[in-house]
């Protein structure tokens, strides 16, 4: 992916290093740990420059004015931001999640018109989800049964759902997936969660609607088949109890 990126794209994705330029959309998602650069270009009625203040919201982050020779970085921004003077071309290294915000730009004094939308994400990656499915007895006879795709975390947001049927193309959808006996076809259902920063998939999740599936793979054949070996251990625990204690009473 390359390092630099310009601010055209919508919702543009840099693990490491992105620039945003003068033009219409002006937001960018960049990982925290990344690098961010901001310029526009200077209109010839403030050339040369005679001062350059950056904003972030509504706290200051850099400001230079020629009088006094002297560039002043603000708060969190000292020791990793970079001003040039000659092109008012900031830099901002190590992001973290603070640096999220508006930036705004100001030329001799006058606030121009753009402004900088920057979302800096974690650099957390989206953990493997997993297809679950309601109602729990979904089965072959059930006329509709409702996918879900799990495993999502709050600080892996912003996240995005996809669906694949078997070998076909990814479909970009919401986390839940209903399936009735018309999917019968499909052998198996695949989920997809991606962030900015990454992408995983499930296992394969076998369609109790296609034929030849055994109930062994469905969420009732499981429930059933752990309801039947908790019986056996009840049975075999009773069994014990009951001959321990007849030993016992000997």
């Amino acid at each position: 992916m390359n390092s630099a990126l310009s601010c055209h794209m919508a919702h543009t994705v840099c693990n490491s290093k992105a620039c945003i330029t003068n033009c219409a959309e002006k937001q960018v998602y960049l990982a925290d740990g990344g690098k961010l650069i901001l310029e526009s270009p200077i209109p010839a009625e403030f050339k040369p420059l005679k001062s350059i203040l950056w904003k972030h919201n509504r706290n200051m982050v850099v400001e230079w004015v020629e009088k006094l020779g002297s560039v002043e970085y603000y708060g969190a921004f000292q020791g990793h931001t970079t001003l040039d003077r000659k092109t008012a071309r900031l830099e901002i290294d190590n992001l973290t999640l603070i640096y999220s915000g508006v930036y705004s730009l100001e030329l001799n004094g006058q606030l121009q018109s753009e402004t900088y939308k920057v979302i800096v994400i974690s650099k957390y990656k989206v953990p493997k989800p997993k297809v679950k499915v309601e109602p729990l007895f979904c089965s072959s006879t059930s006329s509709l049964c409702k996918l879900s795709c799990n495993g999502g975390i709050p600080e892996a947001e912003p996240i995005t759902y996809s669906w694949r049927r078997d070998t076909g193309d990814w479909t970009e959808s919401s986390k839940l997936m209903n399936i009735t006996k018309n999917d019968n076809h499909v052998e198996n259902f695949f989920c997809q969660m991606k962030n900015p920063v990454s992408e995983e998939e499930s296992e394969p999740w076998k369609n109790v609607f296609y034929p030849g599936i055994s109930c062994q793979h469905t969420n009732a054949g499981l429930a059933v088949r752990k309801l039947y070996e908790l019986l056996v251990v009840a049975v075999y625990k009773n069994i014990f109890y009951n001959v321990f204690f007849s030993c016992c009473k000997l």
